[in-house]
């Protein structure tokens, strides 16, 4: 496996082997010199190196996306063909790697020489296949089924699904979706399913299953919020929705409620602590999710969704979470407005294995044999101290990297998830019982005497027992 960064230095890319809890990590080699950003394939057999929009770099501008074919066992690459495009906000592969789409941000200079905002092209050949526009205030959500036949684009009013059929052509079938705020999707062996929040008064959340529109899976009303994010279950047997309603009387940036849903309609979710819903995130197979909600510290639950049930792991300042290939195992942390905190931690067990610092973390991710986490410090989020850090299970810091203007640092290549190796934790030696030393005497250096330091000022040395200090006559 490998670790690839674009930064100043351009595209840069590291092997990484990690055997017997020991990590060996290569030097660099230089994929090209004048990019920032990278998008590999599912299967990595190809590579898009290109610099976003807003990354702000004179010398690598945001105007064009090269595609290249990746060889793994080299880390070597070769160009296929080239796109100008102006203004890239993403780049992403299809599942199998066919199609390539690339969305572009809206400006004055777009509309003036109509230049299409979304362009899905084949990756063999660079053809243009379809393009289209988006409304400026909402970039559409880019979805493909597994086996690439259904296409799903959602716009303000709805989705439209394009579905190739079997002698090359397209047929599409729009799903209206009056006012629609957010959708998820996901592939599963039944087929393509989603979640969506919608409508007005009230707001409506739906799981629905394509190309049967009519028949929903499970429905509720939702009446709060303004803006929402929604999450569905791999399998597709729930969803999660985080409602923001930007006016509130108890705090100046609102207030979030989370709204849970299944394909048994039910909707209780039974949060520990009250207040904002800080992330909500599903298991790699669909089986649970973690929520953490409330004001700090906030509350970290386990919710199992076969036994409807949920777990207590504490409360923790903590944010965000990812899940490993083995999704009993998770690495909580604790970024942005928090401290850097991270906790692994073994969601079947409800142990925790450790617990470490990670601070000013931009971005992280499990390698692919889920027992190592890969944590960057990104500009232009962080000016400087750009850097990413390789940490093992144990929380410990095992590899770092400068970088500067690193814009980008992820893992790469596909290896079967492997077991947690045995690492002793490091004893940390407790401090030892000491008489009290006044805080005004606390920073003195050890040792320090007043030898050669007169006791009594010239002339005032007693005598025969005398006091020391003569009173004046007045």
């Amino acid at each position: 496996m490998y670790v690839c960064c674009g930064s100043a230095n351009g595209i840069e890319i590291r092997k990484v082997q990690y055997k017997d809890a020991k990590l060996t990590v290569d030097d660099p080699v230089k994929l090209v010199p004048n990019c920032h950003n990278f998008s590999f394939s599912p299967d990595y057999k190809y590579v898009c190196l290109y610099t976003k929009s807003g990354v702000h770099s004179k010398e690598f501008p945001d105007k064009f996306v090269n595609v290249y074919r990746f060889d793994i066992n080299k880390g070597s690459i070769e160009l296929m063909h080239e796109h100008p495009v102006p203004n890239i906000l993403s780049v992403k592969f299809s599942p199998r790697s066919t199609y390539i789409c690339i969305m572009s941000r809206r400006t004055a200079n777009t509309d003036q020489e109509k230049i299409p905002l979304v362009l899905i092209i084949k990756t063999e050949t660079g053809e243009v296949v379809n393009s289209f526009n988006y409304n400026a205030q909402k970039v559409p959500v880019i979805f493909w089924s597994d086996d690439e036949k259904v296409l799903a684009t959602s716009h303000t009013n709805g989705i439209r699904f394009t579905e190739t059929q079997a002698d090359g052509t397209s047929a599409t079938k729009e799903c209206e979706l009056e006012k629609l705020y957010a959708c998820a999707f996901t592939s599963t062996r039944k087929g393509l399913r989603f979640a969506a929040v919608y409508g007005e008064n009230p707001k409506k959340m739906k799981i629905l299953e394509y190309p049967n529109f009519e028949n929903h899976i499970a429905y509720r009303p939702i009446m709060i919020g303004e803006t929402f994010t929604i999450k569905i279950s791999p399998n597709g047997s729930s969803a999660v929705a985080i409602g923001l309603k930007n006016e509130s009387d108890s705090t100046f940036y609102g207030e979030s409620y989370a709204f849970y849903l299944n394909d048994q309609n039910r909707q209780d979710l039974n949060q520990k602590k009250s207040g904002p819903i800080h992330t909500v995130e599903y298991s790699p197979n669909g089986d649970k999710f973690v929520l953490i909600s409330g004001h700090v510290p906030p509350a970290v639950q386990v919710f199992y969704e076969k036994l409807h049930t949920n777990g207590d792991i504490g409360e923790f300042s903590l944010n965000n979470v990812r899940y490993s290939s083995n999704p009993n195992i998770a690495v909580i942390g604790g970024f942005g407005s928090f401290t850097g905190t991270i906790m692994f931690y073994d969601l079947a067990s409800r142990e925790k294995i450790s617990e470490g610092e990670a601070p000013y973390t931009s971005e992280w991710s499990w390698s692919p044999c889920g027992r190592l986490v890969l944590s960057a410090v990104l500009y232009p989020k962080m000016m400087v101290d750009n850097e990413f850090r390789i940490i093992n299970h144990m929380s410990q810091i095992i590899f770092r990297q400068k970088g500067t203007e690193l814009t980008q640092a992820e893992w790469v290549g596909v290896e079967k998830a492997l077991p947690l190796p045995n690492i002793k934790a490091p004893v940390i030696a407790k401090p030892q019982a000491a008489a009290y030393i006044p805080p005004h005497l606390r920073n003195k250096a050890p040792g320090t005497t007043t030898a050669g330091v007169p006791k009594y000022p010239p002339g005032f040395a007693p005598k025969n027992g005398e006091s020391s200090i003569k009173k004046s006559k007045r």
